[in-house]
């Protein structure tokens, strides 16, 4: 996996047999913790969702966020959301990783 980090947003199919999205659209929480990546499914969320989360995005400690990424997203992102959007993805099981414009997913 190429070098992506905490606030990037990136595009991929995902192998996982059980994934109700196999191409998810995703803001990077972080991009490797024990072989995962963590971040925001932004195909489950509203426009105006999308908008709050780049805005909090802006003004984030990311030293906080990368300890514990979880946490952060319960305590900083999910009160914005009406829907838990929060997913670990298995690194092993991405394919096809792109960068993506995050602006060009906010319609």
């Amino acid at each position: 996996m190429a070098k992506y980090n905490t606030g990037d947003a990136v595009k991929f199919t995902y192998r996982k047999p059980t994934s109700k999205d196999k191409n998810p659209s995703v803001l990077i929480i972080t991009p490797n913790l024990d072989g995962k990546l963590h971040g925001v499914n932004l195909n489950y969320l509203s426009e105006n969702e999308k908008k709050a989360i780049l805005s909090m995005f802006r003004s984030v400690n990311l030293k906080q966020l990368l300890k514990n990424p979880e946490t952060f997203y319960k305590s900083s992102i999910k009160p914005l959301l009406v829907s838990d959007a929060y997913r670990t993805y298995d690194i092993q099981l991405i394919g096809n990783l792109n960068k993506i414009n995050i602006k060009n997913a906010i319609k």
